[in-house]
């Protein structure tokens, strides 16, 4: 895919939208706290445990994102290798065939899901927090396979 926008200015968008999912996590953290909607009455310890360690996985992950993409623009050569390594053929390539942007975007839709649902119903939580973790699987073992020469081409 080739875009018009040059790569900092790329970086610059993801920092951007990475703190806009930052903010939104921040406030969904205030409106559960606020409503009280993760009580130990309503679901079970398995999605209480999980949907914490879902939500502040993500919180961390976020933040270490941000934090390495402000890094890289304060470095040009580490940019340019982070550019070519985006651009290199094989890395599109496996990208492409383990799903692309549309199991990325199912990855992260399920871990919204999942993460909603562990504070507030336990068959809506154990359906999504099933699909994220067969989704994340199956894009593991593509990656995989297809980086190791198993499958066809």
């Amino acid at each position: 895919m080739t875009c018009n926008v040059s790569y900092p200015e790329r970086i610059r968008r993801r920092i951007r939208l990475l703190w806009l999912a930052l903010a939104t996590m921040l406030v969904f953290m205030v409106h559960i706290g606020v409503t009280g909607a993760r009580d130990s009455r309503v679901v079970t310890g398995f999605a209480y445990q999980w949907g914490n360690i879902l939500y502040w996985t993500g919180l961390f992950y976020i933040i270490g994102r941000i934090i390495i993409n402000r890094k890289l623009l304060r470095d040009r050569l580490r940019l340019k290798e982070k550019q070519l390594q985006e651009y290199d053929e094989r890395n599109q390539y496996l990208h492409r065939m383990s799903g692309g942007w549309v199991m990325d975007a199912m990855l992260v839709i399920s871990y919204i899901a999942a993460v909603a649902a562990s504070c507030y119903d336990n068959k809506a939580f154990y359906a999504a927090f099933g699909l994220l973790v067969t989704a994340a699987l199956l894009k593991f073992a593509a990656e995989i396979a297809y980086g190791k020469g198993w499958l066809p081409k």
